[in-house]
């Protein structure tokens, strides 16, 4: 009986001291609670704020927005290539040799030049004026 009396005052021992240390805590978590939780909750008032009233919508704006842009640069992009293809090409109805430099992009402006060489603007030059 003598032990379990013993190890009962070692248990509320330390029990007591626990609660002490929590009261403790306690004490200096009021000192600190008051200023720290305004704060913490006006972050992540302003976080669900920015998530819903920007985030969402212009996520929402640019997925609808991507695809006509997208569809924007590539009709520019083909209007390119056949105006490039056009000036480099050696006879009216057909493909220039110059494809791959054009699209990858490494026509040289000697290219361009020798393209332009024997060009005109219309064919009225093939009719005779008489």
């Amino acid at each position: 009986m003598a032990s379990s009396e013993k190890l009962t005052d070692i248990v509320r021992d330390q029990t007591r001291e626990w609660l002490t240390s929590l009261d403790a805590w306690a004490e200096q978590s009021n000192i600190l609670l008051p200023i720290l939780l305004p704060i913490l909750l006006s972050v992540v008032a302003a976080i669900v704020f920015w998530l819903v009233f920007s985030y969402l919508p212009e996520r929402k704006r640019r997925k609808k927005l991507r695809p006509i842009v997208e569809l924007a640069l590539f009709d520019a992009y083909k209007k390119l290539f056949s105006l490039f293809d056009l000036v480099m090409r050696h006879s009216s109805h057909s493909p220039s040799f110059f494809q791959s430099k054009i699209r990858a992009g490494n026509l040289s402006e000697e290219d361009i030049q020798l393209g332009l060489q024997n060009k005109c603007l219309n064919e009225s030059y093939l009719y005779d004026p008489a």
